[in-house]
């Protein structure tokens, strides 16, 4: 054997069976949120909760989440913060499935889970929680969200090295291109909007809700 086949072989043994690396993931600022089923009188709902006043993006409608913490996995730190945020115990967080893992803004990935949270009052932290509120399945599985289309531009400084690129600054970059998605409903005599993020993952929720149980 080579050096060449040597070292290949040792790339193959270490890295072979490992998931692929995503490029420009920020570790250090990961975050898992909770899509909380619950037992409603017509079936399942799909628990929300506005965030409150004094936290980051006040008044949004969100999932349970938030950052992961030093020695964590995602999946410990979606049932922890679901657990501190609607003020329950987490033995009544029976987590379903991991769904997705979303890259977002700034290199950040966010996980989502789904769990059955079984006994919950109605209780929720107010320091980060405004309100809760639950929505049927069969609500969310009927209504089509609004859509728009959403580009992402790189900005370059000032300092950037055209010189060094065929084409300099007549170079054909590409922006990316999603969706957004915005969903509205009537709660509590008054309409909330479900965007962002939140309306990201649940977008997703209900399509494969649809494709794998119809």
């Amino acid at each position: 054997m080579n050096g060449t086949d040597s070292i290949c072989e040792e790339m193959h043994r270490a890295w072979g069976r490992k998931a692929p690396v995503r490029i420009g993931r920020d570790p250090e600022h990961g975050a898992a949120v909770m899509i909380p089923v619950l037992d409603g009188p017509g079936g399942p709902e799909i628990l929300f909760e506005i965030r409150a006043g004094s936290v980051r993006q006040p008044g949004e409608v969100c999932f349970p989440g938030g950052g992961i913490e030093a020695g964590e996995s995602p999946r410990e730190t979606a049932v922890r913060e679901t657990a501190e945020e609607l003020m329950i115990r987490k033995k009544q967080v029976h987590v379903l499935s991991p769904m997705h893992e979303m890259a977002a803004h700034g290199g950040r990935t966010v996980w989502s889970y789904l769990a059955k949270i079984e006994g919950y009052g109605g209780t929720f932290d107010p320091e980060e929680v405004a309100e809760t509120f639950t929505l049927p399945l069969s609500t969310l599985l009927s209504c089509v969200p609004e859509e728009y289309t959403v580009e992402q531009v790189q900005v370059r400084g000032e300092d950037y090295p055209y010189d060094l690129i065929p084409g300099g600054k007549n170079y054909p970059f590409r922006g990316a291109k999603r969706k957004a998605y915005f969903y509205r409903f009537e709660v509590k005599g008054r309409e909330v909007v479900i965007w962002g993020m939140t309306a990201s993952l649940l977008h997703e929720f209900l399509e494969r809700f649809r494709k794998e149980f119809g």
